[in-house]
């Protein structure tokens, strides 16, 4: 078995990657097995242009692609939660045929982190690839969520939903940022950097509040936030993904982050900022997604009250099994 460093995809065929990336693929969403490769490998070709540190590794024999992984040193995530952070951003193997390969190429990423001093390791795996995640816990990583992803075409979004009534939905501002960043800190509990009992959970919550801060500031394609008799309850955050047009006909949008402030909740708020993310997004996409923890179960009821469904593992948002590595610790 032959190990191969690369660290841009220019062409599927040639890299042999087209079966490995199309592995689990149902056909679902009207996408054809060609167009979803092809996407999939624009993903994995922007994920190089964004990342100082990272290494892709390519697992071959008898001339067939077998698998690969991606490794990348984070910097943003180390600077908050004050030690090094690193992710493996792709673990992809085909299942049943030479399993050493998913060993390898773990063995060699787990090397790079080393190499980075990486202290822990993140990765989520899709559901389907339950080799991998069997492979991972047996090297020591552990479980910290189950993600799961849901989605909406936009021609089934309802325009006679009902309107947000007497509070207010306009766009975020940085003046907003203190209120915004205290509702973040406060909101994602159920998050995999909260349910690591190795991390701080102040800074994990920190993480949040610098999330919605870069996300006003730009990061962000939209921020909408919703004012309860004068007070700002709570935010959504939007985004449009660049990469799917080109490659599968159609544009997807993303509702990233969801909060609503503890004493605003259960007036349903939280569905208000749905629907107003999806009535922007509605013109400019023909379907969105969306991504939370099996166990927020709050959310998953926003959401399948807003039309969403669940999916097996969404287009531009996998579900998936995350899993935290700790590296030189028992």
């Amino acid at each position: 078995m032959e190990i191969i460093e690369f660290d841009f995809v220019s062409s599927i065929k040639n890299n042999d990657l087209e079966e490995t990336l199309s592995s689990g693929f149902a056909g679902d969403y009207g996408v054809s097995n060609e167009a979803f490769v092809t996407y999939r490998n624009k993903l994995l070709n922007s994920s190089f242009s964004h990342k100082e540190k990272i290494s892709g590794y390519l697992a071959k024999a008898e001339g067939r692609c077998l698998g690969f992984i991606v490794v990348a040193f984070s910097q943003w995530d180390s600077n908050i939660l004050g030690l090094p952070v690193g992710k493996v951003l792709w673990f992809n193997t085909l299942p049943g045929f030479k399993p050493e390969a998913g060993n390898w190429l773990l063995d060699t990423a787990l090397d790079k982190a080393r190499e980075w001093e990486v202290e822990c390791l993140i990765t989520r795996v899709d559901f389907k690839q339950t080799h991998l995640i069997h492979l991972l816990e047996n090297n020591g990583f552990r479980l910290m969520d189950v993600s799961v992803a849901l989605g909406v075409a936009s021609e089934k979004i309802d325009p006679s939903l009902p309107g947000s009534g007497e509070n207010l939905i306009r766009s975020a501002t940085t003046e907003d940022l203190p209120l915004l960043k205290k509702i973040a800190r406060s909101n994602f509990r159920y998050s995999h950097f909260h349910m690591d009992p190795n991390l701080s959970q102040t800074r994990s919550n920190e993480l949040f509040a610098c999330w919605i801060e870069n996300d006003v500031k730009g990061r962000a394609d939209k921020v909408l936030l919703i004012e309860d008799r004068g007070q700002v309850a709570g935010f959504v955050t939007l985004n449009i993904d660049p990469n799917s047009e080109e490659a599968l006909g159609f544009k997807i949008g993303e509702i990233d982050l969801i909060a609503v402030s503890a004493e605003h909740q259960g007036k349903g708020l939280g569905r208000h900022l749905v629907l107003a993310g999806l009535e922007w997004l509605r013109p400019q996409v023909q379907y969105v997604e969306a991504r939370t923890q099996l166990m927020n179960h709050s959310a998953l009821n926003t959401f399948t009250k807003n039309q969403f469904q669940l999916l097996n593992s969404g287009i531009f948002l996998p579900s998936g099994a995350t899993l935290h590595g700790w590296l030189n610790r028992n």
